[in-house]
């Protein structure tokens, strides 16, 4: 690389997820970004300070200097890498949320009980605990974007269970990986699945809330260029989708809409059963527009309100790239 690259260039660039994030990081150069940001009508903020609060959760005493030590591109890669950052002393102080381990069948066993809040309460506490205690400060920041991106009401029917799950094997485990992955296990999602009224989707009485969600929050945005009728083949690709009676992931076979859909331009075919619904994520995932919502989502979080476009747009470039 001949550009020297800022923090936040590479900071976008783990957080676009893709394969090729070296080539993000080579777009992204200095005269793009500068080194200090002026908040209104204040001084502009120490670069480690800002860096900090944007990519961890504000620094801690003596950071700030143990930081400008090791350098600032030198923090990063070691978040970056979060997995090979020892946490055990977090583990330590989650030891006694039991619930944070339990499955899909023994978390909704909690419905009908006499604390309603016990899982909640349990989640909430851990992401505090998380937030103040774990060295894996980009990740915990990553899960805590992308939980807000992936929203769920924790309070609506089963999600108030299965939600600890969701935050589990969906946030969790894709917080810092590929896009594509992480809103594969999203639309995979019970707590999901509930949530956008999936499980009430069946080819004789089609719902339309999560077709419609997965385009407008998820993927390619308010104006993201879908139409009413994409809404409606979309909410057909994904009848069927639903949860079974021990909370996991099901697809019935017998509500889907087997005829051919056409989506944002693409034929699926007829006949395609629960591929229509993986056709349409694939879809999805491809579509510019996506790139552009996810990528100014990004940058507003990691970099200020009114990011430069030149950062946007060769994030948008670099995503469509690999």
């Amino acid at each position: 690389m001949t550009a020297r690259l800022t923090r936040r260039a590479l900071l976008l660039a783990a957080m676009l997820g893709t394969a090729g994030c070296s080539t993000v990081v080579n777009r992204l150069t200095e005269p793009d970004i500068p080194d200090t940001l002026k908040p209104p009508g204040g001084a502009a903020r120490h670069p480690v300070a800002h860096l900090l609060n944007r990519a961890a959760f504000g620094p801690r005493p003596g950071q700030i200097e143990q930081v400008e030590k090791m350098g600032k591109e030198s923090w990063l890669d070691r978040q970056l890498d979060y997995q090979d950052i020892d946490d055990d002393r977090v583990g330590w102080r989650l030891r006694r949320y039991d619930s944070l381990k339990l499955n899909h069948r023994d978390l909704l066993s909690f419905r009908g009980g006499d604390d309603k809040n016990y899982l909640q309460n349990e989640l909430a506490v851990a992401a505090l605990v998380r937030a103040v205690y774990s060295d894996r400060q980009l990740y915990e920041v990553m899960v805590g974007f992308w939980s807000d991106h992936f929203s769920l009401y924790h309070y609506k029917d089963e999600v108030a269970m299965l939600k600890t799950a969701d935050d589990r094997e969906v946030i969790r485990k894709h917080a810092l990986g590929h896009f594509g992955d992480l809103l594969r296990a999203s639309a995979h999602s019970p707590a999901m699945l509930i949530y956008l009224d999936n499980v009430l989707n069946e080819k004789s009485h089609p719902n339309e809330n999560y077709a419609r969600e997965i385009m407008e929050l998820h993927t390619l945005g308010v104006e993201g260029g879908y139409t009413e009728q994409d809404v409606q083949e979309v909410a057909r690709c994904f009848t069927g989708w639903s949860v079974d009676g021990r909370g996991e992931f099901e697809f019935k076979d017998e509500w889907h809409d087997p005829g051919e859909k056409t989506v944002l331009g693409h034929v699926i075919t007829a006949g395609g059963g629960k591929d229509d619904g993986d056709r349409v994520l694939d879809i999805l995932i491809d579509h510019p527009n996506t790139a552009r919502f996810v990528c100014t989502k990004l940058a507003r979080r990691f970099i200020s309100d009114d990011p430069p476009a030149g950062v946007i747009d060769s994030c948008v470039a670099s995503w469509q790239a690999t």
